[in-house]
């Protein structure tokens, strides 16, 4: 699945149309702060600051405030703790990672005899600084729970064709061919076309044909949900400082994202209580798989000027950018 947006939200895409939530959105766009220990130190205020590899990104005339060329190199340590509570029974998991947070040279080049009016120096830079980090890992669990992922799929299915499930849902389809929901017509074994409504296989038909939940102590739920991934903007700089009081720079910046989410589903009757319903089901598991990767492209130019030496101002101007988003789902029952 291909799909082209401009700027933040709005999206342009050819093929199957697949809902675009709110959190795909705001994890392509947002960034948090993130650079060099200076940088970080004084929360990203490098706009008229500059001489620091952070201000590329933020305004690429800092580049030319370096005196001299500068290699740089930032490590992290990262740590996220997920707390989970459902139906009394709390869950908590821990994931720790250690990713390069940016890493970049700057070259200083001047003339063969020093000036301090006119061309001072020019400068070419080149660094990677990631923007976010996706490594997180979930773990939620309920026993005795009196409803089931079943009941969202029976009330997603319903008034819908098997034939309709597959075109519209290929998760929806799965959910049927494995039989996990049924439907109440079964005309539509012999004519997929058919409309009808669906019940699941953890409930069972009463005498008027109604659907009703008969688990009374309910079942025992896990899910493990596994995030993975990174953001991140490779940049190329130029800038140059005309008598040490007007600095000039620009950058061509290439995005890069890649995320990938894994969810696995497990629902199994309470022990000791049984599933006597006519289908004998009493577990099945679920597995979601979703990857997005994206490359894109976004200019930005600045300029910093000191009319006196405590005093800078800064000015920069960023495009939007243009991004090329690949997404992959995948699904599997057992």
């Amino acid at each position: 699945m291909k799909k082209v947006f401009f700027a933040l939200i709005i999206f342009l895409q050819t093929g199957l149309l697949i809902a675009q939530v709110p959190e795909d959105a705001l994890r392509l766009s947002l960034n948090r702060t993130s650079g060099t220990a200076r940088s970080l130190s004084l929360g990203n205020a490098m706009g008229a600051l500059g001489g620091d590899m952070t201000s590329i990104g933020i305004n690429p005339a800092g580049i030319a405030v370096y005196r001299s060329s500068e290699f740089t190199f930032t490590p992290s340590l990262n740590i996220n703790t997920v707390n989970s509570s459902y139906y009394g029974t709390s869950g908590d998991d821990e994931k720790l990672s250690f990713p390069l947070q940016q890493i970049g040279f700057v070259g200083t080049y001047k003339p063969m005899r020093e000036v301090t009016s006119g061309l001072v120096s020019t400068h070419f830079a080149v660094g990677y600084e990631r923007s976010n980090s996706f490594n997180r890992r979930s773990f939620i669990q309920g026993n005795g729970v009196n409803s089931s992922l079943l009941d969202e799929i029976v009330w997603l299915s319903d008034g819908y064709s098997p034939a309709d499930l597959n075109y519209n849902s290929s998760r929806l389809r799965l959910f049927y061919d494995s039989f996990l929901i049924d439907p109440f017509n079964e005309d539509v074994y012999d004519d997929n076309s058919i409309k009808t409504d669906y019940y699941h296989a953890f409930e069972e038909l009463n005498e008027e044909g109604d659907a009703v939940w008969t688990l009374q102590d309910g079942i025992d739920q896990r899910r493990m949900i596994s995030e993975r991934g990174s953001a991140g903007d490779l940049s190329i700089a130029g800038g140059a400082n005309f008598s040490n009081k007007f600095y000039i720079g620009g950058s061509l910046g290439i995005s890069t994202h890649n995320y990938k989410r894994d969810i696995n589903h497990f629902e199994s009757v309470n022990p000791g209580t049984g599933n006597n319903h006519w289908n004998y089901l009493n577990n099945y598991s679920y597995e979601d798989k979703y990857s997005t990767s994206a490359v894109g492209v976004n200019l930005k130019v600045g300029a910093i000027f000191k009319p006196i030496n405590p005093l800078r101002l800064g000015v920069s101007v960023h495009s939007p950018s243009l991004l090329s988003v690949d997404e992959e789902y995948s699904y599997a029952i057992e």
